[in-house]
């Protein structure tokens, strides 16, 4: 397996700085990582690629945990507009992405969930989606369609987490709907960390969302 070396970066991570960082990969996967001149014996391996970073940064991929799409391709338009938005992101160094879905249609929003699904199966760097509508305030909707928002019913919240196949991995609610409370705990119990967000909520309603289990907070 031929070799890749990058050397001489200025890498930052939660680690902190390292001036004169060298690392080697193969496969895909870092084998080796320092300071100084350990990479020469690395780069004298046959086909090895050796690129000189110059002291520029090298930080580790970034991760969207927000984004509704990228380059003009958003993610609700069905799986080849997905595949372009996270390549997209993927080009400007962002390695990992949750997929955020605007209100929709249930329908079209059962399919959207489901095409993460199979995505995030076949690529480790897909990490799931965010269903950021539809249980949202009309009057904080944001660019929301107000004609697709709609309470968090029982019945609406397990159809859209069951699309989802166990990669739902955040939601955004408005704690003040009928039933959100309910909701948040339906989230929960599935493996699904909960925001409060585009909501018109006052403290206690939004102190009673975080108090059954609400995490995040979207757009606060």
């Amino acid at each position: 397996m031929t070799a890749l070396v990058v050397h001489d970066a200025r890498k930052v991570d939660a680690d902190g700085l390292v001036d004169e960082f060298w690392l080697v990969t193969e496969g895909g996967t870092i084998v080796a990582s320092g300071s100084g001149t350990g990479w020469h014996e690395a780069a004298r391996a046959p086909g090895a690629t050796v690129i000189d970073a110059g002291g520029h940064w090298l930080t580790p991929g970034f991760i969207d945990l927000h984004c509704h799409g990228g380059g003009g391709h958003p993610y609700d338009d069905g799986p080849e507009e997905m595949l372009a938005a996270l390549a997209t992101h993927r080009a400007h160094g962002t390695t990992r992405s949750l997929v955020s879905h605007v209100a929709n249609p249930l329908a079209s929003l059962r399919e959207s969930l489901a095409i993460v699904a199979d995505l995030a199966a076949a690529d480790p760097l897909v990490l799931g989606s965010h269903l950021e509508g539809p249980f949202l305030a009309v009057e904080r909707r944001g660019a929301h369609d107000a004609e697709f928002l709609r309470e968090p019913g029982p019945a609406t919240v397990e159809e859209l987490i069951g699309a989802a196949r166990g990669t739902l991995r955040t939601a955004t609610i408005a704690p003040e709907l009928p039933n959100a409370l309910e909701a948040i705990g339906v989230l929960i119990e599935a493996g699904v960390v909960v925001g409060v967000g585009h909501t018109a909520a006052d403290y206690d309603q939004a102190a009673r969302a975080f108090e059954v289990g609400a995490r995040l907070l979207t757009h606060a």
